[in-house]
């Protein structure tokens, strides 16, 4: 798996490719994964969430989507992940 590109300038969200295929994933899903990770700062409040994209069973991207003024400079810390069930 390698990153092939930067959504943005500065951007911390990526595409993804696959570099070898070794086997047909048993999904051929696309589109957003529905996964919620939802990101809170250290105050508890909800600042963006993670969203896992797939091509054809294979991770494409990951976004960081957020709702602040500014965009992030980073990934957020594995401890402000808030994972969540589907509702």
């Amino acid at each position: 798996m390698e990153v092939v590109a930067v959504w943005g300038l500065g951007s911390v969200s990526v595409d993804f490719r696959l570099r070898e295929r070794t086997a047909s994933p048993s999904a051929q899903r696309t589109g957003r994964l529905p996964v919620h990770a939802e990101v809170m700062n250290e105050a508890g409040q909800y600042v963006g969430e993670l969203l896992v994209w797939l091509h054809e069973g294979v991770l494409a991207a990951l976004e960081y989507a957020w709702v602040t003024d500014d965009m992030p400079t980073a990934l957020p810390p594995v401890e402000s992940i808030r994972l969540r069930g589907r509702e």
